[in-house]
């Protein structure tokens, strides 16, 4: 950090031939995609040429140290929707581990979780989410299928600006998946993180005529750290650059707040991704003899001239397939987006009468976004393809809206329920991330919105009843062509039989819902 551009690349171009074989081989494999009868596979081939089992598993990490009320709530969250069972990363911790101490021990935590796993289970999907300020909305098969979707629809994007041969050469993919951020943080926007990193993908007029005007009008473009998803193996590479990064950047004059900041390195870990890739597009565009510095993929010029340039040397690692979710199909960071965000139900959703385009691109985001006509608004394909939000035959007695005397059929359907929506993307978000400045008045009103609220203790009873008696995939089908289970398989330990379910910690101890969150259920429901 701190060096000036020079116009020399440290990565040599590469020669006139090897492009030519490159573009050659490019057109040769697009030719074969176009030409595939594969109908369920929506994914670059980079992304699924070598799975190695049909079978994988999804595991929900959680780091704290803290059972307060917005943990429990997130914990109520994924018991409700059949989220794996919460592993506690950091839980009565000590030292490099303490969270409470240094947000960067959600980093080593972590790195200790990952590097438990057997190789088996690299390709498997872990969902990392912060403890004290996340809540779940939709289904795991719906998170998982987007996640794959909103990557794929990135790959897309790159392979605009390098071509798939340049992909498969230089190993650019995207696999990790961030929330996304309307403002960069720490605000050093000389940071790379905060200037040398993609264009969003939000409309240039989605918040109206002052968007990109500065704060909350700002399309999210930045990276949170709060929300992350990833495979195994990636996020495990993704965590222990991060600790390389972070020993070359730390700074002991630095505010604990920035020093201590997890976000921050990871952030300046992106911002070098980036930065390379760049390098990697200039040096391609200089060879195609149309010399180009920027363009509206990449990202903007920098901000003055006092921006810094990442450094990095002769064989270091820089590419760790790290993306942001900027449309907030998966993560939704609510800071900025106040205005924006509402509670929506929508109209019965009908499979039969859908209407796709029969572009693959189309399917891939279609699938995920509002549909409406003659003033009705229709679910998305994937969620009515998900899952009932309820456990079968479940009969509310205690709800306390007005449907509790809804049919057993509707009960069995999504529509009609209150779902967050992001108005600006036209997305309903999985994954709820309430970064504000509002205090707890507003974090209490969000929460009596979510659907699951009015039913309260009843439906956690009746959830972790259903888990308790049948152990099923969460996906009804393939999802990157893989069945898709919750960790604790049928080859792992069996957590203790409960009424109210609890959560793992990192170190194997079991910590039930009665001693967790108990003392809290009054309030979460009142």
């Amino acid at each position: 950090m701190g060096a000036s551009y020079s116009p020399s690349s440290r990565r040599k171009p590469f020669s006139r031939r090897t492009v030519l074989i490159l573009l050659l081989c490019t057109i040769v494999i697009l030719f074969f995609l176009a030409n595939s009868d594969s109908s369920y596979n929506l994914l670059p081939l980079s992304l699924n040429l070598f799975h190695r089992s049909s079978r994988s598993y999804f595991h929900l990490l959680v780091p704290t140290t803290t059972a307060d009320l917005n943990l429990c709530r997130l914990l109520y969250s994924a018991a409700v929707l059949n989220y794996p069972t919460p592993i506690l990363v950091g839980w009565n911790a000590t030292g490099e581990y303490d969270i409470s101490t240094s947000s960067i021990a959600k980093i080593t935590g972590t790195i200790r979780y990952l590097e438990s796993l057997p190789p088996e289970r690299n390709d498997d999907l872990v969902l990392i989410v912060d403890g004290s300020d996340v809540w779940l909305q939709l289904r795991p098969d719906v998170l998982i299928s987007r996640y794959f979707d909103v990557n794929a629809a990135a790959e897309e994007r790159l392979a605009e600006d390098f071509g798939e041969g340049v992909m498969e050469l230089e190993n650019i993919r995207q696999t990790i998946l961030f929330g996304p951020d309307k403002f960069c943080w720490p605000a050093d926007y000389n940071r790379p993180a905060c200037w040398a990193i993609p264009q969003s993908t939000v409309g240039k007029w989605a918040l109206g005529p002052h968007t990109d005007s500065g704060g909350s009008m700002n399309r999210a473009r930045w990276l949170n750290s709060g929300t992350i998803m990833g495979n195994v193996k990636d996020l495990l590479e993704l965590f222990k650059g991060t600790m390389v990064m972070m020993s070359r950047e730390y700074d002991e004059e630095a505010e604990d707040v920035v020093r201590q900041s997890d976000q921050m390195y990871l952030a300046d870990l992106w911002g070098t991704q980036e930065w390379v890739r760049t390098e990697i597009w200039r040096n391609l565009t200089d060879i195609w003899g149309r010399r180009e510095l920027f363009n509206e993929n990449r990202q903007p010029p920098p901000p003055n001239g006092d921006a810094t340039y990442p450094e990095w040397e002769d064989g270091q690692k820089t590419e760790f397939h790290i993306g942001v979710d900027y449309e907030s199909a998966v993560f939704q960071t609510a800071a900025g987006y106040e205005a924006w965000l509402g509670w929506t139900h929508y109209d019965y959703y009908n499979p039969i009468t859908k209407t796709l385009s029969s572009s693959k691109k189309s399917k891939s985001s279609n699938k995920r976004r509002i549909k409406s006509t003659a003033g009705k608004f229709y679910l998305p394909d994937d969620i009515g393809n998900s899952p009932a939000p309820f456990p079968a035959g479940f009969r509310p007695q205690d709800a306390t809206r007005s449907d509790k005397q809804a049919s057993g059929k509707e009960l069995q359907t999504w529509s009609g329920l209150p779902l967050g929506t992001n108005m600006a993307t036209k997305q309903i978000f999985a994954v709820f991330h309430f970064t504000v400045t509002g205090g707890k008045d507003m974090i209490d009103w969000w929460w009596s919105r979510m659907w699951y609220v009015p039913y309260g203790m009843e439906l956690l009873y009746a959830a972790v009843r259903e888990t308790n008696r049948e152990r099923k995939p969460i996906t009804r089908g393939r999802i990157d062509g893989r069945v898709w289970w919750n960790a604790e398989g049928e080859d792992e330990v069996q957590k203790p039989w409960t009424q109210k379910g609890g959560v793992w910690s990192d170190m194997g101890a079991w910590l039930g819902w009665e001693d967790m969150c108990q003392i809290h259920e009054e309030e979460m429901f009142a």
